[in-house]
């Protein structure tokens, strides 16, 4: 899911509508106990935005649209690389990194941390995580199912051991 706010944050890099573009708009999510019996709504109603409140979109289409931007920016983004360690000075910082083709280090003016819940750039510089990651394991499939029309509706099924949701794409 994509929300409202994020696409308004990503408008001034010309990405926010090609994403809105390929998105389902959802309106309506609902919450099923485990004999089926609707317990919870949620509807999603027009907002002061220029986009939908909630919209969802594959998240390798997200991906693949935010580094065709990148690229057109000069910023090429790289795919099975790892963070090894980082040195900072006055005038930047010094990453090393790993790849099947070996070690390289890089030096930029700064380095943002946004490799995951287990981030080896925070844990570097000696900084946690505020709040905390899905214990859970998830399994995700993407299934292409005729029904006629297009689906805004989310629908999450609740049992005992385990949580479904569906979310038209």
């Amino acid at each position: 899911a994509v929300h409202a706010r994020t696409l308004e944050l990503l408008a001034p890099f010309g990405v926010a509508d090609r994403i809105a573009a390929y998105a389902t708009q959802i309106h309506l999510v609902r919450f099923f106990a485990s004999d089926g019996r609707e317990v919870m709504r949620r509807e999603f109603h027009a907002i002061d935005s220029p986009y939908p409140p909630l919209q969802n979109v594959q998240q390798w289409r997200t991906e693949a649209l935010l580094d065709d931007q990148l690229l057109m920016r000069g910023v090429v983004v790289e795919r099975g690389t790892r963070f090894e360690s980082l040195t900072q000075d006055a005038t930047g910082v010094e990453v090393v990194l790993a790849d099947a083709r070996g070690k390289r280090r890089v030096r930029s003016a700064f380095v943002v941390a946004a490799d995951g819940a287990h981030s080896g750039v925070r844990r570097a510089l000696g900084l946690s995580m505020e709040g905390s990651d899905y214990p859970e394991r998830w399994i995700a499939g993407e299934l292409n199912v005729s029904e006629g029309t297009t689906a805004t509706e989310s629908q999450i099924l609740f049992e005992p051991d385990r949580v479904s949701l569906q979310f038209p794409l």
